[in-house]
């Protein structure tokens, strides 16, 4: 692997009904390894040797999910799709091959199919997502029948 992305759970202080006065569940995203394609999400391409967050990550969500590919990476909060990294072959969803060096939201899989996404995976140069439906959308380069 190039990179590991790597949830990270730490308490602060702050009330949470569920766990008492003084008790608040934080989910902060890190990253490391070779930044190459912005796949790090940290606003450039520098590799990095030790965990950093992950820019501006849209962590406020209850239900979460991580994915990395070859040379993207993803994130779904609340059913709410986040991609950055290399953009070749439209990996990213956004209609274009634009890399992303910071999570950006995917818009289209809810536009078109009225629903969160529950379930992803990314490819080498594609990326895939379910709906809680079971609509299934893929996305990127589609050589050798990836999509």
């Amino acid at each position: 692997m190039r990179h590991s992305s790597k949830p990270f759970c730490s308490e602060t202080g702050g009330d949470n009904p569920e766990q008492g006065p003084g008790h608040k569940a934080t989910l902060g995203l890190f990253s490391w390894g070779r930044g190459e394609s912005g796949v790090l999400g940290h606003s450039s391409d520098r590799d990095e040797s030790l965990p950093r967050q992950v820019y501006a990550a849209p962590l406020e969500g209850k239900d979460l999910l991580l994915e990395c590919g070859l040379f993207h990476s993803a994130i779904v909060s609340d059913g709410d799709l986040w991609m950055w990294g290399k953009g070749s072959g439209g990996r990213l969803g956004q209609g274009d091959e634009e890399w992303a060096h910071e999570p950006q939201m995917v818009q289209s899989v809810r536009e078109i199919s009225g629903e969160p996404l529950a379930q992803m995976s990314l490819g080498g140069l594609h990326s895939s997502g379910v709906t809680p439906s079971g609509q299934v959308f893929t996305w990127g380069h589609g050589g050798f029948g990836a999509l």
